[in-house]
């Protein structure tokens, strides 16, 4: 029997984020627990082909240190660790973009997508595969 897998895909409420998790849902071959979160955290609806596979939906924000912490200790308590990480979250202004805007698009793109990352191995996850999208 195969040992299962945890993902956390972010940014999964549309877009790539949203068929990253449903292509995981759809197609994983070995035991899954698969946490699609979002700022949100709605309930994303994925339909698992597998009864292996088990879908938690939670809130994240990647600008938010705390709102980071408290999805990495629930990770955690509820599975242990976490072998893949999918940093989708992000933000993207596409018409002349504002001085506040930049800032935003570092602060979420970049610094959020860092603070992830540095939390997790702060709290000791180690990871078979880590994609920024």
């Amino acid at each position: 029997m195969n040992p299962t897998r945890v993902a956390l895909v972010s940014g999964a409420n549309r877009g790539i984020g949203l068929a990253i998790c449903q292509h995981l849902a759809a197609t994983f071959s070995t035991p899954l627990t698969l946490y699609a979160v979002s700022r949100s955290g709605a309930d994303l609806r994925l339909h698992p082909s597998r009864s292996s596979t088990v879908i938690k939906y939670g809130q994240l924000d990647i600008r938010n240190p705390s709102s980071v912490d408290k999805m990495v200790e629930r990770v955690k308590q509820e599975v242990g660790g976490c072998d893949v990480l999918i940093n989708n979250a992000g933000i993207y202004h596409y018409t002349d973009p504002s001085e506040e805007q930049r800032r935003e698009m570092l602060e979420v793109n970049w610094r959020g997508t860092l603070r992830v990352c540095l939390i997790l191995f702060h709290w000791g996850f180690s990871f078979s595969c880590s994609l920024c999208v």
